[in-house]
């Protein structure tokens, strides 16, 4: 390339682009990444071609997949754990979901139970109201004398 670019990369002057344009800079710039990737690409042909390099690349590498896998089995034990969690949780719910209905059925008998004693009770002060105004030796008298 002109000026010691290597083949492939533009540069601002060199391409003839016109840089107020937002369009050519987009251009450009995809233009660039193609050839970086490109360029990497050839690298790591290079390096596979040439197995282990003199950097010790392939062993970084290695050490890396063994340190991905070992936190994979971590994140998979955990995956298991919280399906069980999850699984607890649920019966939890269904069993919260039944005591509600229960909970919902005892409040209704609650409320029907608290008119009959209502009920009772405005039968008791009748009564004991009539047994009041009669007189000693009435029947209504000696009915509220046996219920006692």
């Amino acid at each position: 390339g002109a000026g010691g670019v290597p083949p492939g990369r533009i540069t601002g002057s060199a391409s003839g682009a016109d840089l107020s344009d937002p369009y050519a800079i987009i251009r450009r710039l995809v233009k660039m990444v193609e050839v970086l990737k490109q360029e990497r690409d050839d690298a790591n042909d290079s390096a596979r071609a040439a197995g282990v390099g003199d950097d010790g690349r392939a062993t970084r590498d290695i050490t890396m997949l063994q340190r991905e896998l070992t936190e994979m089995r971590i994140e998979n034990a955990n995956m298991f754990v919280l399906q069980e969690e999850n699984r607890q949780l649920k019966e939890q719910a269904e069993k919260v979901t039944l005591d509600m209905d229960e909970l919902k059925l005892l409040r209704e008998e609650n409320k029907e139970l608290q008119v009959q004693l209502n009920d009772a009770s405005q039968q008791l002060q009748a009564l004991h109201l009539s047994h009041m105004l009669a007189p000693s030796g009435s029947a209504a008298g000696s009915a509220m004398q046996t219920a006692m």
